[in-house]
């Protein structure tokens, strides 16, 4: 009995962390303490300023989203975190403004740099500058001209000093979102995409030419002899020959067109507004200016298609593309 508890638990937990993201996890816990935080209110001496009715809804539903941001974060996207932000804004305001509960105001002080840090590590950095700003401007006019005044902030120059933390802690969200980002999307060798970096790029890339109408392509790329580099010249050679390559065809595409390492000698390029015919000349153009041989299969990609299905019809164009050029199969 005690056993299949054990493995049901187990189960359960797989199954919220193949769901849940960093993102989802960081919010569900954000509205988690904003529950706790509503659950103090309770607790004051005369009753909640808001009433007991208004507590206890916004109780409810900060519980039922921290639940279902656990449960389903990979479904939602990031409008929720606009609306926690505004309504915990909100409240700050109304803290320093209306409420006149000391505890309260001094909460809010102290929930300004995690805010700053989630808005900076989840948004976009012109989004999250935009909303923090947006929020700044609201709490602290609020506190100059609210019941506390400047008091809160234990006079003027504290307040100024607040300020710029804020902003710092916003600042160090936003370096850790492109820190973690080149960390997981791109090739540290190439400089390129990798895998990961190819999936979000590419399906961004796909949903834009959905809704303007226009076409997609996608080649799969793949050095021909390279192995020959590798057992001749040896690895650092190799590594040399993927460096250059790199650096040529990002200096000959538009910054619209995506291109990513998948690993080896194997390359990936989408190429947004661009049918086969005005592709093939592109890869063409490509070949023709590298450093080093390569065969190509380039294939357009349909609206309902998948990207790893893309990706395979394009290698096996590019293999017929080798087939045809007579390259050895030990490439």
């Amino acid at each position: 009995m005690e056993v299949g508890t054990i493995s049901r638990a187990e189960d359960l937990l797989a199954w919220v962390r193949e769901r849940s993201t960093m993102y989802s996890v960081a919010t569900a816990a954000l509205c988690a303490v904003f529950t706790v935080l509503l659950c103090s209110d309770l607790f004051l001496e005369g009753g909640p300023r808001l009433g007991y009715p208004i507590i206890v809804t916004l109780m409810i539903l900060s519980a039922v989203a921290a639940l279902g941001f656990l449960v389903l974060g990979d479904r939602f996207g990031f409008w929720p975190a606009l609306v926690i932000v505004t309504a915990n804004g909100v409240m700050m305001v109304l803290d320093f403004t209306l409420l006149r509960v000391p505890t309260n105001t001094i909460g809010s002080v102290i929930q300004m740099p995690v805010l700053a840090l989630y808005l900076g590590i989840f948004l976009r950095p012109a989004a999250a500058r935009i909303i923090e700003a947006g929020v700044l401007i609201a709490v602290l006019t609020a506190a100059v001209l609210g019941h506390t005044g400047t008091d809160v902030f234990y006079g003027g120059r504290n307040l100024i000093k607040i300020l710029l933390f804020v902003w710092l802690c916003l600042e160090a969200g936003i370096y850790a979102q492109k820190r973690f980002k080149r960390e997981t999307h791109v090739d540290i060798l190439t400089g390129l995409l990798n895998r990961q970096g190819l999936v979000d790029r590419a399906y961004a890339e796909r949903a834009r030419a959905t809704r303007a109408e226009r076409p997609i392509s996608v080649a799969m790329i793949d050095l021909d002899r390279f192995k020959q580099v590798n057992d001749t010249r040896g690895h650092s050679a190799g590594d040399h020959v993927l460096r250059d390559l790199a650096g040529q065809w990002r200096a000959q595409l538009r910054e619209s067109d995506v291109i990513a390492r998948l690993g080896g000698d194997e390359f990936v390029l989408v190429l947004p507004d661009t049918d086969v015919e005005t592709g093939q000349r592109v890869m063409e153009r490509l070949n023709k200016h590298s450093s080093h041989p390569w065969s190509w299969g380039l294939v357009e990609w349909q609206p309902d298609e998948k990207l790893s299905h893309v990706v395979a019809n394009a290698d096996r164009e590019m293999y017929r593309d080798k087939a045809t050029r007579r390259e050895p199969a030990d490439r």
